[in-house]
């Protein structure tokens, strides 16, 4: 019979995952609001493959500051 021996937490090879959304040119439609996806550990997006992207915060951040200009103008 096989006895395992108990692995410390810290001795555990860990995979660090970090998750990127990003908005495709590819697939991302044309609507308002662009259909968000993830960006993959390879640099294309989850979804297409594709590499023609932005991040999804950089674009709602100039999404924000365009919508605040139009109310300051009014």
């Amino acid at each position: 019979m096989l006895a395992l021996e108990p692995v410390s937490r810290a001795a555990a090879p860990r995979t660090v995952v970090t998750t990127i959304l990003i908005v495709c040119g590819d697939c991302a439609g044309d609507a308002l609001f662009p259909l968000k996806t993830l960006l993959t550990s390879d640099g294309t997006c989850s979804r297409c493959g594709g590499r023609s992207y932005v991040l999804a915060a950089k674009l709602s951040g100039a999404l924000v500051r365009h919508l605040r200009k139009g109310d300051a103008e009014s």
